[in-house]
């Protein structure tokens, strides 16, 4: 009888240890970061391919996203990659990938600032060009706030971006 009751003190005692750690197994939370996690190695991917076409066009960047596609689906090396929308597992331009200049603008009330409004879980490709308009630098910056709000960086509260600069 006593190893009885000894296994349920022992086992009361586990229930309420568990019941104190209350691990947070949130199965949405988990499914929301994986995608999030999925978007920015996108990030990396485009930027190989930006990359690449640098490489192939003497260190200049594309003016956009539709040249890229031409040119790295050109020849016999071809090296774009269809990149898939995580949140919306689309792929293509509008969906997956896009230029910066299609971003919504939405200006902030009482204010002069605004918000850059995107599709959630698609990347946003924007170029610096020099004074003879060939790309030098590049930003890609990604949407996946419910919103579609551009990610902000937590620490410096700057748009969270990939960039040669």
């Amino acid at each position: 009888m006593s190893k009885f009751l000894e296994f349920i003190f022992v086992s009361f005692v586990f229930l309420i240890l568990l019941y104190i750690s209350k691990p947070n197994l949130n199965i949405n939370d988990c499914c929301n970061r994986a995608k999030i996690s999925q978007t920015k190695a996108n990030m990396h991917i485009f930027q190989n391919i930006l990359e690449t076409y640098a490489t192939n066009s003497k260190g200049f960047y594309p003016k956009n996203v539709d040249e890229l596609k031409k040119v790295a689906n050109k020849g016999k090396n071809k090296y774009w990659e269809d990149i898939k929308n995580p949140f919306s597992l689309k792929i293509g331009k509008g969906e997956s990938y896009d230029d910066f200049s299609n971003l919504k603008k939405e200006f902030i009330f009482g204010s002069s600032n605004f918000k850059l409004i995107g599709k959630n879980g698609c990347i946003y490709y924007d170029f610096m060009p020099n004074e003879n308009k060939q790309g030098i630098k590049y930003f890609i910056y990604i949407s996946i706030s419910k919103n579609g709000e551009i990610l902000i960086d937590a620490q410096s509260g700057i748009p969270f971006t990939l960039s040669n600069n």
